[in-house]
């Protein structure tokens, strides 16, 4: 399925996504490619609340990235490769660094990617980007629940007093005095 909720009501939408579960219990096994942030969880959620498919099912969820201008690259990964890695180095051994460094490597390619992939959405914050450009765009994906920027370490980074509009800071001072952005 290609973006089957594009034009539903929301209503709609949460109806579609409940019928996964009983699409997967008839041994059919969809394929569902989405544009929107909110609607692959809204399924993934389903599914894991559904008794006949719990433990009997297989679900992976991909992440497809554009290609970036800046890098040449297009990504396509597990979403979950990130948790699955961790759980793997915190169950193995908490201080084996090379599978933290194994756990490490896709948070930072998939932050990379998540991040260029937020500000590409808008052509002149691209290329002339603030720090407060680059907080807007963090708050409003995790407002739209979009992941990584909804979780724990986004939300914290938005917190800090450092960063707040009107707060004096190093970084406030750095652009008063060089009267553009900051890089």
């Amino acid at each position: 399925m290609d973006d089957p909720q594009d034009l539903l009501d929301p209503g709609n939408v949460a109806n579609l996504a409940a019928t996964v579960p009983l699409l997967i219990a008839e041994g059919i096994n969809p394929i569902i490619v989405s544009n929107d942030f909110g609607f692959i969880p809204t399924i993934e959620a389903f599914v894991a609340a559904d008794k006949r498919t719990t433990g009997s099912v297989r679900t992976e969820t991909w992440e497809f990235s554009a290609i970036s201008t800046s890098k040449c690259t297009v990504s396509l990964a597990l979403a979950d490769e990130v948790r699955v890695r961790c759980e793997h180095w915190q169950k193995t051994d908490s201080n084996d660094t090379s599978l933290a460094r194994e756990f490490v490597y896709p948070v930072r390619v998939r932050i990379e990617i998540k991040l260029w992939d937020l500000l590409a959405s808008d052509p002149a914050v691209l290329h002339d980007p603030t720090m407060g450009d680059l907080l807007g765009k963090i708050a409003n994906a995790g407002n739209r629940g979009e992941r990584p920027f909804n979780e724990e370490p986004f939300r914290r980074l938005l917190e800090l007093p450092a960063l707040k509009p009107g707060v004096p800071s190093e970084i406030s001072s750095t652009r008063r005095t060089t009267g553009g952005p900051i890089r």
